[in-house]
């Protein structure tokens, strides 16, 4: 589709940058998350140096660069950027090319738009005028994403982890866009028979998607079920927009958390959902936002940490069973 220059990410960003410019974008974080061998990139990091509070996901996406002689990555910056700049400064101390992407601080047109022109600059792309182009034509496969979203909720035969799998690969579309595209429209013609999914319990997950994508599964033993994915629907760009600029302006989850809020009890209200997972990184700064989504949402909150493991421990699995028999004794109560 492309060609074989590899550029890695390290979060969300203006993707058709990086398909405009001829290379293959490649999500380091979920390529990591994703692998069946992720404890040796784990390895590598310790093995470099980096830190334990550093916290496995740092350590992982830098073993990922590592191991896969991955050459150039764009690392991305929002709110909090500790990790960024650690992971910048780490990678080019083992000769990465390194390209830096910052979304403003505020949410502000001209200055997202200077930091899109910069990061082309970087990328030594000699005009923008193939991105509406790119745009037109992920959006394509977006409206397929945001068509699984709506059958998890509309029609509840999407699992909670096919939503998170889907969605969640719209940062990079697996490097591929038609083969991702014909993924989907394959997925979409599997699930159009099923039989919708009984969990009566309705749930939101908010955050970052998790390290371990396990919990889907585990929440689906517990009785409940996951109908909406905050961020991951975010990457799937839910709202019209008139430009990569206007797109990425209204993409929630960089800026501040007021936008969040808003479309997350939005989303509360249209699927029906009876309480919230907040997914935090205990190596990140989300748990100023806890304070704040438990003020301005108003559902129980159940907050699971991640950074430590990358497994689902016994503690948090009985949190949850105990989140979900909450959840049914006050539907029971309610009825």
């Amino acid at each position: 589709m492309v060609g074989n220059r590899r550029i890695g990410i390290t979060g969300m960003m203006p993707i058709e940058l990086i398909f405009d410019s001829g290379a293959v974008p490649l999500d380091i974080r979920n390529f990591f998350i994703q692998h069946p061998d992720r404890v040796t990139y784990i390895q590598r990091g310790e093995m470099d140096g980096i830190p334990d509070n550093a916290g496995i996901m740092t350590k992982g996406i830098y073993g990922t660069v590592m191991e896969n002689k991955i050459e150039e990555v764009v690392v991305v910056f929002q709110k909090d950027s500790i990790k960024s700049y650690a992971l910048a400064e780490m990678f080019e101390s083992q000769g990465v090319i390194v390209y830096r992407f910052n979304f403003p601080e505020h949410r502000n047109r001209q200055s997202l738009k200077l930091e899109i022109e910069n990061l082309a600059k970087q990328l030594k792309m000699v005009n923008l005028e193939n991105l509406e182009y790119w745009r037109f034509k992920l959006n394509e496969i977006r409206e397929l994403a945001r068509r699984i979203d709506e059958l998890t909720y509309e029609k509840n035969i999407v699992s909670g982890y096919e939503n998170h799998k889907y969605l969640a690969s719209m940062t990079d579309f697996e490097g591929d866009t038609e083969l991702y595209m014909t993924k989907l429209y394959n997925f979409l013609d599997e699930i159009k028979n099923e039989k919708p999914f009984k969990q009566e319990i309705r749930l939101g997950f908010i955050g970052e998607p998790p390290i371990f994508p396990e919990i889907y599964k585990i929440i689906e033993r517990c009785g409940a079920r996951v109908v909406f994915n905050e961020v991951q629907r975010q990457y799937a760009m839910p709202y019209p927009a008139d430009s990569v600029i206007d797109q990425y302006l209204k993409y929630t989850f960089p800026y501040d958390i007021s936008k969040r809020v808003e479309d997350i009890n939005a989303e509360i209200e249209r699927r029906n959902i009876h309480g919230i997972i907040h997914y935090i990184d205990i190596t990140g700064q989300a748990f100023a936002d806890e304070m704040l989504f438990r003020r301005e949402i108003g559902l129980p909150i159940l907050t699971v940490e991640g950074g430590n493991s990358l497994v689902v421990n016994v503690k948090t699995i009985t949190q949850i069973s105990n989140f979900v028999n909450m959840l049914r004794e006050k539907m029971t109560y309610q009825k």
